[in-house]
C-alpha cells in the first residue's frame, strides 16, 4: 500500500516513523537568523515552513522591515 492510499493519520504516523530524532527536533523550532523559517526535509517530501508568533500576533518582519501585528495578551483581555 502506498502512502496516498492511507488515511491522513496513517500517513502522518508512517512519516514520523521514518524520521530521525534530529529531524523531529528540526521541525519544532524556527531559526531566528532566517526569520523563523525551517528548511525543508526534501528526502521526506516535507516543504520548508515559516513560523509566526501565534496568538500574540503575526510577525512578518525581515529584510529590515519590522511589520507585525500585536494583539492584547490574553491576561489583559481577561482583566
Amino acid at each position: 500500500m502506498s502512502l496516498p492510499d492511507l488515511t491522513p493519520d496513517a500517513r502522518a504516523l508512517a512519516l514520523i516513523a521514518r524520521m530521525s530524532l534530529d529531524e523531529k527536533i528540526h521541525l519544532v523550532h524556527g531559526h531566528v537568523a532566517s526569520r523563523y523559517e525551517v528548511p525543508p526535509l526534501d528526502h521526506l517530501g516535507i516543504p520548508g515552513l515559516r513560523m509566526t508568533d501565534g496568538p500574540s500576533g503575526v510577525n512578518a518582519g525581515g529584510d529590515g522591515a519590522a511589520q507585525s501585528t500585536a494583539f492584547p495578551s490574553s491576561m489583559a483581555v481577561a482583566a
